[in-house]
């Protein structure tokens, strides 16, 4: 869980408003709740409550304040995925878009793309766009078959079969969080 303090917020609720349709509406519930005693200031900023995880909303602020992050070349999955759940969570319509592109410029639907992404034998593959690591397969599975993301499936289920080795995978798993 973690709690935002606003300081000045009329700046914070009209920046992030402009990327959310979500936030606003957020703005407008502290205000009651303050009315009612609910959720006292603090400081006399007000507060708003997310269950969300720490890592999650630490990511999508850096993101906020500093859009220039998704121009970067690769970016960690763990970033793609906070941004994809607090995408979806929060309307925040142009960096979950941002995040999909990227998860499907790495798992692309079609076999020419995935034949575009490959060494000349078809075998070996580079990430582009999210930092690689060992297992990598197997987070991008979970995390679209929770955001029901289907059309990245085919291809992280075809890269899992190809690239991991099975018998290190059960002995030493990697996991992100």
């Amino acid at each position: 869980m973690a709690a935002l303090y606003f300081k000045s917020r009329r700046r914070s609720s009209a920046f992030t408003g402009l990327s959310s349709a979500f936030i606003p509406r957020s703005f407008e519930i502290c205000e009651v709740s303050l009315n009612l005693l609910i959720n006292p200031p603090s400081k006399g900023c007000p507060v708003v409550e997310l269950h969300d995880s720490a890592v999650d909303v630490k990511h999508l602020l850096n993101v906020l304040y500093n859009p220039l992050l998704f121009s970067e070349k690769t970016v960690p999955l763990s970033f793609v995925a906070a941004i994809v759940r607090m995408g979806r969570k929060y309307e925040f319509k142009e960096l979950l878009a941002a995040a999909l592109q990227r998860l499907t410029d790495e798992n692309p639907t079609t076999l020419d793309e995935y034949e575009k992404l490959t060494n000349e034998n078809g075998i070996s593959y580079t990430s582009t766009r999210i930092t690689h690591y060992r297992n990598m397969s197997f987070d991008v599975i979970t995390l679209t078959r929770e955001n029901g993301l289907l059309t990245v499936l085919p291809c992280a289920y075809l890269r899992a079969i190809l690239y991991t080795n099975l018998v290190n995978f059960f002995l030493c798993p990697i996991f992100y969080h």
